[in-house]
């Protein structure tokens, strides 16, 4: 073969491959702290994300969050300069389709991943290891953010919820004995005084109850003729 042909030849090999293999994107550097990033594949678990490795530089430590989006059942490896950072969760189940990754990444129905990066600078890729039948291709997100920045608001469990409920009851429950305590407070020093009367005063105190007159010192034959006259006079 001539070197002419062999050149063209090639040639030819290489815009087939170029043509065959799936288009490279250019990602531009990252920051730190600016939300969601997508990024997409094509083919088969595999293959790594269709886009150039993302790049950022952190004077810090930071959290990077990844989450699977749109049909649930993808799962990636992380790697940061080639390097193996970590495996996103394994997600057994049917999710409901969603696009926004603030919905997927707390609900627990989306594989994902929450990583601690050291201060310095940092080139991520990812790569489809698992995929759900019938979807060969997609796209997901990842975000970095300062370490413990909370920027992505986890939606409360069922549990944290039953949780939070029974200590609002109890912070009422100890509200209403707070309450039913100092009018018990208040009520003492009149018992108090009651258990200082004298036996006349207190007789005198029942017969205040009596329907009729009578003197704490009657005797119980005045007792009954005071008695008759109120009856007669009726």
């Amino acid at each position: 073969m001539s070197h002419t042909n062999r050149t063209a030849t090639l040639g030819a090999l290489a815009m087939i491959i170029c043509l065959g293999a799936p288009s490279l994107v250019w990602a531009d550097p990252i920051t730190v702290g600016d939300g969601w990033h997508q990024f997409s594949w094509t083919g088969s678990a595999g293959v790594f994300n269709n886009e150039s490795p993302f790049t950022f530089n952190s004077a810090s430590s930071v959290d990077l969050k990844v989450t699977d989006a749109f049909v649930s059942g993808d799962r990636f490896e992380v790697y940061d300069f080639g390097v193996l950072v970590g495996t996103t969760s394994q997600v057994n189940g049917f999710a409901p389709w969603t696009s926004d990754p603030n919905v997927a990444y707390p609900s627990g129905g989306f594989s994902t991943g929450l990583y601690s990066l050291a201060a310095g600078n940092h080139s991520l890729t990812f790569k489809t290891i698992q995929e759900p039948s019938g979807y060969p291709s997609g796209t997901a997100f990842f975000r970095v953010d300062s370490s413990g920045s909370g920027q992505v608001a986890d939606v409360p469990e069922p549990g944290a919820l039953m949780l939070a409920a029974l200590g609002l009851a109890g912070l009422a429950i100890r509200g209403v004995r707070q309450r039913v305590g100092a009018v018990a407070g208040r009520l003492r020093p009149a018992r108090a005084n009651c258990g200082s009367l004298t036996r006349t005063d207190k007789a005198q105190r029942g017969a205040d109850w009596l329907p009729f007159a009578v003197s704490p010192l009657s005797s119980p034959g005045s007792l009954k003729a005071s008695s008759h006259r109120s009856w007669a006079s009726s």
